[in-house]
């Protein structure tokens, strides 16, 4: 059981780096549209980065405990 929870803990940060980078490609590509309401003064690539893997960890957060539920649901419903 413990590897499946390293499993999901893994999945959660894969996937909140990559939405990381999605993101900062994706200011880096729109920086001049938004930023003439949006002044944020960040000054390259890595801070963008850097600054939203935290962000994405606390909106997915919720990942693990849903997949963890629905494993613990379907091995009742097998085993039943």
């Amino acid at each position: 059981m413990s590897y499946m929870v390293l499993e999901v803990f893994g999945m959660l940060i894969i996937i909140s780096i990559l939405m990381a980078v999605y993101y900062a490609v994706w200011w880096s590509l729109n920086e001049s549209a938004l930023n003439y309401y949006l002044y944020i003064d960040v000054d390259s690539f890595a801070e963008i980065f850097f600054l939203h893997i935290p962000m994405w960890l606390l909106l997915l957060n919720t990942f693990v405990p849903i997949s963890l539920l629905v494993t613990l649901e379907l091995v009742r419903y097998l085993q039943g």
